[in-house]
């Protein structure tokens, strides 16, 4: 049996048989059939020859000797496909079906700002750094300014004032509630100046400066100008005029001001050195420097005109310091 399959494989064999023990099953003699037709040249499509080919068929013989031809494949193959590359063609290039992901829109706004940097670290501002230098010298305490002492003051709420007044052809000057009043035609009342010394002299009223009124003048640092008022060459102060009103420095306007009739106002008039400053209510209205004023006499005058018998000007309160 093996023989005869190794001679089947190989198609080298005549005549065969099939025998069991003494007994003969199959014997007879195969039959080669021809060999196949392609339909296309075998130079077209190299391939290795084949140790046998094999046909498709085998004859079968049976105990009469009669023999069979079988074909188990009789339809032609396929024919193969051109595996020359495409010739050149005007096409455009194949399009790139990469799958592209788009972004997917859900409704939540995304912060893509940067974070905000790290603050810094907390340094302990109590625990002193030593940083080997010596510690800076400590600011300077701010200039409080002179020393003011008062050398006269009054508010002639006793009834009794150390004055000196002059009146015109009218009227007159009294105490009366507290005040000093001018009711004269032509009133003037000199002020005492204590003697001074020291770098700084200032001068602190309060007036009422009446209805019919047409001039009143407060004259500070002045000189006595004639029996019946003194002159404007230091500080005067015009609460109305038929000039101007305001400050006068030096026997000149420096700085215009009105005050309002029937109000007391408090006038304030400062002189340190040269500078001086002066002020309404509290409120400054004029400052500068004036090496001639200071100087110009020591003398204090309040002076008023105006119908007689009306109260021209009042005055509440006096009060003379001098700078230590």
């Amino acid at each position: 049996m093996i023989a005869l399959i190794a001679s089947l494989l190989t198609g080298c064999y005549t005549d065969y048989t099939i025998a069991q023990g003494d007994e003969i099953i199959v014997s007879g003699s195969p039959t080669p059939s021809a060999p196949p037709v392609f339909p296309y040249s075998s130079a077209d499509v190299p391939q290795e020859a084949p140790d046998s080919l094999d046909t498709g068929e085998y004859t079968d013989s049976d105990s009469s000797g009669a023999s069979e031809s079988v074909s188990t494949d009789t339809d032609p193959p396929p024919p193969l496909e051109d595996t020359d590359p495409p010739a050149d063609t005007d096409l455009p290039p194949p399009e790139d079906t990469d799958v592209v992901t788009l972004p997917v829109d859900t409704g939540v706004v995304i912060d893509t700002s940067p974070p905000p940097p790290d603050p810094p670290p907390v340094v302990d501002t109590d625990v002193p750094v030593d940083t080997g230098e010596p510690p800076p010298p400590p600011p300077p305490e701010p200039d409080p300014g002179p020393t003011w002492r008062t050398v006269y003051f009054e508010d002639f709420e006793d009834g009794v004032a150390s004055v000196s007044p002059f009146n015109g052809g009218c009227g007159g000057q009294r105490i009366e509630g507290g005040s000093w009043l001018q009711y004269s035609d032509w009133n003037g009342v000199r002020i005492p100046v204590p003697p001074n010394d020291g770098p700084g002299l200032r001068l602190t009223t309060t007036t009422t400066l009446g209805s019919s009124t047409w001039h009143a003048v407060i004259r500070w640092r002045s000189k006595e100008a004639d029996w019946n008022y003194n002159d404007n060459s230091g500080f005067s102060f015009h609460l109305v005029t038929i000039d101007l009103n305001g400050l006068w420095v030096g026997g000149s306007l420096d700085t215009y001001y009105s005050v309002t009739r029937g109000v007391p106002v408090e006038l304030t008039v400062e002189e340190y050195g040269g500078a001086y400053l002066v002020s309404v209510d509290g409120v400054v209205v004029a400052d500068g420097y004036s090496s001639e004023a200071p100087t110009a006499g020591h003398g204090l005058e309040f002076h008023s005109n105006g119908s007689c018998g009306d109260t021209l000007l009042s005055i509440q309160e006096v009060r003379i310091e001098v700078a230590d």
